[in-house]
């Protein structure tokens, strides 16, 4: 028994020697997010929230441009891969110069695919002359 409490007594020991005594080793508390539109990385794209729909449907073009009137325009081209009509909703949410966002996402709006067609999905910011980027989420209509 006493062999087997100096073992632990060791272990402690020397795992405490090889961290060197720090804290921050570990998981750490955080901050869930459940917008992908916060992911750097996605950041002027068009992404699918679920799997399911990424196979029926091909985002063949992703773009932006700015509008007459100073808007920031997102796009999304996309291309229904069955034989079946499909009704999908698209959101956009812009971001300013330094990738905070600066609009809300917007209303989910709904597409319409025929069989084996191209449709188009097309959003504008609110704010002119601020939204520098996009990211537009797609979803099959519920």
């Amino acid at each position: 028994m006493i062999h087997r409490s100096l073992a632990v007594v060791t272990l402690f020991i020397g795992l405490t020697a090889c961290y060197g005594g720090r804290t921050d080793q570990g998981p750490v508390a955080g901050t869930r997010i459940d917008d992908p539109a916060f992911s750097a990385g996605q950041i002027n794209s068009a992404n699918f929230l679920d799997r399911s729909i990424a196979r029926k449907v091909e985002v063949l073009l992703n773009d932006a441009d700015r509008a007459p009137g100073g808007t920031l325009e997102a796009i999304a081209l996309l291309r229904n891969r069955t034989s079946k009509p499909l009704v999908l909703e698209g959101r956009t949410t812009f971001f300013d110069k330094d990738r905070f966002p600066s609009d809300g996402p917007t209303a989910w709006q709904k597409i319409f695919l025929a069989p084996h067609s191209r449709g188009i999905y097309r959003e504008r910011s609110t704010k002119v002359n601020e939204a520098s980027y996009y990211y537009i989420e797609l979803r099959e209509a519920k």
